[in-house]
């Protein structure tokens, strides 16, 4: 049904974010498998953790990426992919290493794919377009999301009386913010990335279906 609706409107849905506990808890693995079941139905192509900030050692998420090549072969039989969304944390060392470089490198090979938030690699000071050509082929879904300037981010932090930057929304329409998306968008392309999914979550001076306009005008300009 839900397949159908989005048809119906010229629409569909590649990918979705799942429980994150999937990766964690092998108890919930035959909840996984029928998940798995009602994603391929819907239509979808990708199953994808969206968070792990509760780990706090490397060894878990070495852990983590053991399981997550599981959950990613369970996928594959049924012709999903499985993969993993980052936030900043991934990008912060713990002991000297970065969790994302420990991820990758255990699933190196594996069928487990990554989607690379931008705005997040960013917030962490790190360069995605560095992680890109590290990881050829293993970014292949991107969040492309912009993000203000820091001086716009110390007034929204001020203005939302937030102790950290990462505990506030600075994202902006694309093209406004800080990100260098004309080279970004080149080098994820190049090194393997397949899908670019725009997001945007704050809309000062504007509406979410003017953003979406103004985003997707912006993207055609460097994606064709």
């Amino acid at each position: 049904e839900f397949k159908s609706y989005l048809s119906d409107h010229g629409l569909r849905c590649l990918s979705t974010h799942c429980d994150p506990n999937y990766t964690m808890d092998p108890k919930k693995l035959d909840e996984f498998k029928k998940l798995t079941d009602d994603a391929k139905t819907a239509g979808l192509e990708y199953l994808l953790n969206p968070y792990l900030g509760f780990l706090k050692t490397n060894d878990e998420f070495k852990k983590a990426a053991d399981s997550m090549i599981q959950l990613g072969e369970i996928c594959k039989s049924k012709g999903l992919t499985y993969g993993y969304h980052n936030h900043h944390y991934s990008f912060v060392k713990i002991d000297g290493e970065y969790p994302q470089d420990v991820m990758m490198k255990a699933t190196a090979g594996a069928p487990v794919v990554y989607e690379m938030d931008m705005y997040w690699v960013a917030a962490a000071g790190e360069d995605p377009k560095a992680w890109f050509k590290k990881y050829p082929g293993q970014f292949e879904l991107g969040h492309v999301k912009d993000r203000y300037s820091d001086a716009r981010i110390k007034e929204i932090m001020q203005e939302e009386k937030a102790d950290s930057e990462f505990g506030v929304d600075a994202s902006c329409v694309l093209g406004k913010g800080s990100l260098p998306f004309d080279e970004l968008l080149l080098v994820a392309k190049e090194n393997g990335m397949k899908h670019f999914i725009v997001e945007q979550e704050r809309f000062d001076g504007t509406t979410s279906l003017e953003a979406a306009k103004d985003d997707a005008a912006f993207m055609k300009k460097y994606l064709r």
